[in-house]
């Protein structure tokens, strides 16, 4: 029985917020091969001709530096979220296609120094950490986690620096990066190249603190050293939170955490409040708290800069959705992680380790859909008022197409597009760039996820005898762009779609 693949692809337009950098450019060898860093899919390489494309993926890595003979060197790093706990040497010949360990007697060359803060008159660049993420989900309590709790203040922090920088009645103007923007891994040695590169001004990392007794809760704030300028901006974030929050004061510390001691530019810690105090985890746990733990943070911001705090216009959503994606069949106690929710418009999020999704918005109704691989995606509809609004949904386990992309799309960059099918089975491409308009009618199980009308086509090739047809081209040039993919497959004449994904191009 023939099959054919096709491959929907929606693309959207980003906010402001969205259309900050994410991608830096590293390292140029003797032979014009270049280094980029995403701090979502970790080094690429660009012109080496040893491998297919001219482009190696080398994932999670730091301080890239190539030697006289073309020879690529870069390090990896273990941590436990405030120190470094281990560090490996990897080497990329120049005429290999992968990374192997440094030959004994064989030596790195010397470190590239970091670059100097920026100097250049233009806006303030404030790199904002959310702490941990991915594989480390940081403290743990009454079933939250530190990653999603602190991942969602700081994205409400670059929002307000951005409402700030578009508020002409007061306030400051800055330019913002994250070290990550979902539930990704990032290493403590990347967090400090990134912004080392960037270079920031000013590296804010948000944290939540935890502890094995319950009782143990409040407020601190750390930097390294006393009488710096980071300890003007530790103690203005301290003042601000203490406000926001009212918690028990634990004080203005120093200590040598490893994003402390390493950036080159001032820059502070918070630890915002326990995850396992029931007094903290109140404040932790709600949206509209998390929310003004935000706008604490802009206020010490701008008072470090000589500003009077002040709110921008537009900086508050009137509500949040919030749900738990899980397993239909075995009940919302079986949540699934790493799921992708996505509205009509192109915004997503990816469910953590305990299925949570949140989205703040203003009123309204909105249509949200939600797919994991292994699972029939799925939609709900719900009205966002004040406060938290609850809609959890449930997905049916299927055979479902499998869809891979890797790595994740950075502006340019090759990226590669995987899905299942017959040997010989020709496959198209359809793609959008108009979001929130009505679904295609394709028949068969399976729902097309979420949205996506005025298609194009283009031809991707035929499914080789693997049964997986691969297809690599250059990532769109825009970065913040929204991507949703979903694979499609016709089967007799009935429509087979595989789990959806989303991406934002970096």
């Amino acid at each position: 029985m023939r099959r054919l693949a096709i491959l929907v692809l929606a693309a959207f337009v980003a906010t402001p917020a969205d259309a900050q950098t994410r991608e830096l450019l590293r390292a140029v060898g003797p032979d014009g091969a270049e280094v980029w860093w995403s701090n979502h899919g970790g080094l690429l390489v660009r012109g080496w001709p040893a491998a297919p494309g001219g482009s190696v993926v080398l994932g999670r890595g730091s301080y890239p530096r190539f030697d006289a003979l073309g020879r690529l060197w870069f390090e990896r790093a273990r941590d436990d979220g405030h120190h470094l706990t281990a560090r490996e040497l990897f080497v990329l010949e120049s005429g290999a296609a992968a990374p192997r360990s440094p030959r004994p007697g064989e030596l790195p060359p010397d470190r590239d120094p970091p670059a100097p803060p920026a100097a250049d008159g233009g806006l303030p660049r404030i790199c904002v950490d959310p702490g941990h993420g991915g594989s480390d989900p940081g403290a743990l309590g009454f079933g939250y986690e530190e990653a999603d709790l602190v991942l969602d203040i700081a994205l409400k922090l670059e929002q307000l620096l951005v409402d700030d920088t578009l508020d002409p009645a007061g306030g400051g103007a800055w330019d913002v990066l994250l070290t990550r923007t979902d539930d990704s891994t990032v290493s403590l040695q990347e967090r400090v190249d990134l912004a080392n590169a960037w270079p920031a001004d000013r590296f804010v990392s948000i944290h939540a603190n935890g502890f094995a007794s319950p009782a143990a809760n409040g407020t601190e704030t750390y930097c390294f050293q006393e009488g710096t300028t980071a300890a003007n901006l530790r103690d203005r974030v301290h003042e601000e939170m203490l406000a926001a929050w009212s918690l028990a004061d634990r004080g203005t510390k120093t200590a040598g955490f490893f994003v402390l001691v390493n950036t080159t530019m001032p820059a502070s810690l918070s630890e915002t409040g326990f995850v396992t105090s029931p007094i903290d985890v109140q404040k932790l746990s709600d949206p509209a708290e998390r929310q003004a733990m935000a706008l604490a943070h802009l206020f010490g911001i701008q008072r470090h800069f000589g500003i009077a705090p002040y709110a921008p216009a537009g900086s508050a959503p009137d509500g949040t959705l919030q749900g738990i994606l899980y397993d239909a069949a075995l009940g919302s106690g079986a949540p699934i992680a790493g799921g992708t929710v996505a509205l009509a418009d192109g915004t997503f999020a990816t469910t953590s380790a305990t299925g949570f999704f949140a989205f703040p918005l203003d009123s309204g109704t909105y249509a949200f859909a939600a797919t994991a691989p292994g699972f029939v995606a799925g939609s709900a509809q719900e009205t966002v008022t004040t406060g938290v609004i609850w809609e959890s949904l449930g997905i049916v386990a299927g055979a479902v197409p499998a869809l891979t992309v890797d790595p994740l799309p950075a502006a340019g960059a090759p990226m590669t597009l995987a899905v299942d099918g017959d040997p010989g089975t020709p496959a198209l491409a359809f793609f959008s760039s108009v979001p929130g308009l009505p679904l295609l009618d394709l028949g068969g199980p399976g729902v097309v996820w979420p949205s996506a009308t005025g298609l194009g086509f283009a031809p991707l090739g035929a499914v080789p005898g693997s049964g997986t047809l691969a297809v690599t081209f250059a990532a769109p040039t825009a970065p913040g762009l929204r991507l949703q993919l979903q694979a499609l497959v016709v089967d007799g004449g009935a429509a087979r779609l595989s789990n959806g994904a989303a991406f934002e191009v970096r």
